[in-house]
């Protein structure tokens, strides 16, 4: 569906499986079905699980064939993922997907997620009122968080697009300074 939903709208989807529990044939089939399916990693591809040991364990096993998915590390509490330490799970992880209602979810935990180099992506946004849901998208990107979870996804792209049009484009910065000097300022 993803592929043929990419060749019809010209943009690539991207897919995000979830390893559900600790199983080495499982992490295979995983890894044997995108290679089979033509992914790469280049490709618009994450990989989840709730078990770092799991996420681990795919990122030795694509290292291995060449393989570069991007890795996340779930868990519905951000206190918990610094338990483990972000340093420790940047050694394997790309990010960490986190509960937006959880315990320690906050601008300060994304900023050290960042810090650490992981993104963070949250789950779930599921408020379906514009009024209510575009607020709440507003407040986590506006923390920086890099992706979303969302039962209403047209939400999330509109809040999205909303903040991408306020932030200045870098040409934009330029023209700016370029402006102010005009000015004498």
């Amino acid at each position: 569906l993803a592929k043929q939903q990419s060749a019809l709208t010209g943009r690539e989807i991207g897919i995000y499986p979830e390893a559900k529990q600790a199983d080495p044939v499982m992490e295979d089939k995983i890894l044997q079905t995108l290679i089979a399916n033509g992914y790469t990693g280049d490709s618009k591809v994450f990989i989840q699980s709730f078990s770092a040991d799991t996420i681990e364990s795919i990122h030795n096993k694509q290292t291995a064939l060449g393989l570069d998915f991007k890795l996340l590390v779930l868990n519905s509490s951000a206190n918990a993922l610094l338990n483990i330490g972000l340093d420790r799970l940047n050694d394997f992880a790309d990010g960490l997907g986190v509960s937006i209602t959880g315990a320690g979810m906050s601008e300060a935990f994304i900023d050290q997620a960042h810090a650490a180099g992981l993104l963070v992506h949250g789950y779930t946004f599921s408020k379906n009122n514009p009024a209510t849901a575009l607020p709440e998208y507003d407040k986590f990107f506006n923390w920086g968080m890099d992706g979303v979870f969302s039962n209403y996804s047209d939400l999330g792209v509109t809040a999205r697009n909303a903040l991408m049009a306020a932030v200045p484009e870098p040409s934009s910065y330029a023209l700016m300074l370029g402006g102010l000097g005009l000015l004498g300022l």
